[in-house]
């Protein structure tokens, strides 16, 4: 096993009753605890001091919630935009080209876009306001070939093959329904009947989005469940992303029927980004054999140790950075900020990084 430098572990620094997260999340954060304890953690480990001096740090920092609303890229009506990030979210997912480029398409006269907002905005191009209906998806994507060339941008986007299976699988799944009507399974209303929002999460009160699609669409939006040393993580991050963007575009347009009730529940999304910003915060350490492996621009194989140990730390580091930031905003009398502010503060500090810090490169369509 790789030897790290001794630290605190997770228990150790958050002494309080932690956040209750959703049983998916906390299920990761329970079995990578057991890992640390057995020391089954050969490859990544999580500098927990240095998230509490992070959340110091930034807590002054802005954390907007996005809005979703790029022109040209996301649906202009909040009911086209719910249909568009159902459809385009199975599909969300690595956008690392082998030869170090990153899947892109021209946008206006000058401009390009890459990675996630390129598969969007070439589905937005091609499909429209009102072109995420069943039988036009049917039409459009019908082979591995045929949705690649859909995508075909400055350069081709990675795993068509495995995009048009995820596609497929959405489709048989809708059945007779358009994607807007999966959001209406998931309603909350009030005690008057009047809606209120729409439930992440299963419960007594109801059916919740993210269990609903992974139960509908088990390629599409159920098959992000990995083990290791015999121990599952379900980190089910598209799903988990299509909740914070509908929450995001509720939230800036007062739309409540896109106001998630249960956000607070919400975990980390555990992508190929988060985990490059985390290790450019110093506070994912990463084995030397894994960190060449992943500078050099090599494959980190999907399944292996190496790939579920990097999203495990991901979720856990950034769950413990909400609480430490969440308990410095109420020293300052401040609110709680939701995963989707803090998904987004990350991925805006990845930006700094450029091409200095890479992220791992892995053949799936999980993330």
């Amino acid at each position: 096993m790789i030897e790290f430098m001794r630290q605190p572990t997770a228990e150790q620094i958050v002494q309080e009753k932690p956040h209750l997260y959703n049983a998916h999340t906390q299920k990761i954060i329970d079995n990578w605890q057991k890992m640390e304890k057995t020391g089954g953690n050969a490859h990544v480990s999580i500098d927990y001091g240095r998230i509490v001096n992070t959340a110091i740090t930034h807590v002054g920092d802005e954390f907007p919630t996005p809005d979703w609303r790029l022109s040209g890229v996301f649906a202009r009506t909040n009911h086209a935009f719910t249909a568009q990030i159902l459809t385009t979210n199975c599909i969300n997912a690595q956008f690392n080209l082998p030869n170090g480029e990153t899947y892109s398409i021209p946008f206006g006269d000058d401009k390009t876009l890459s990675g996630a907002f390129a598969m969007v905005g070439r589905m937005h191009e091609r499909l429209g306001e009102k072109g995420f209906k069943r039988s036009m998806l049917e039409e459009t994507f019908t082979s591995p070939l045929a949705t690649g060339y859909f995508f075909r941008g400055m350069n081709d986007i990675p795993y068509p093959r495995l995009r048009f299976e995820s596609l497929r699988d959405f489709i048989r799944g809708l059945g007779d329904q358009k994607p807007i009507e999966i959001l209406e399974d998931v309603e909350a209303k009030d005690k008057k009947g009047a809606t209120i929002g729409f439930r992440a999460f299963d419960s007594e009160h109801g059916r919740g989005l993210v269990d609903v699609l992974t139960e509908r669409f088990p390629v599409a939006y159920g098959s992000d469940i990995q083990v290791l040393h015999g121990l599952e993580f379900p980190f089910h991050k598209r799903n988990q992303l299509t909740v914070l963007q509908l929450h995001g575009r509720g939230v800036n347009t007062e739309d409540n029927s896109l106001n998630c009730v249960d956000i607070d529940k919400v975990g980390p999304v555990a992508d190929y980004e988060i985990p490059r910003v985390l290790r450019g915060l110093g506070i994912l350490q990463l084995s030397g054999a894994l960190s060449e492996t992943i500078q050099l621009g090599d494959e980190v194989e999907k399944d292996s140790p190496e790939e579920i140990e990097l999203r495990a730390a991901t979720i856990v580091a950034v769950a413990i950075l909400q609480e430490e930031l969440n308990k410095n905003k109420l020293a300052l009398g401040e609110s709680p900020l939701s995963m989707a502010q803090i998904d987004y503060w990350l991925w805006q500090q990845g930006l700094d990084y450029g091409g200095s810090i890479k992220a791992h490169r892995t053949n799936t369509l999980s993330y």
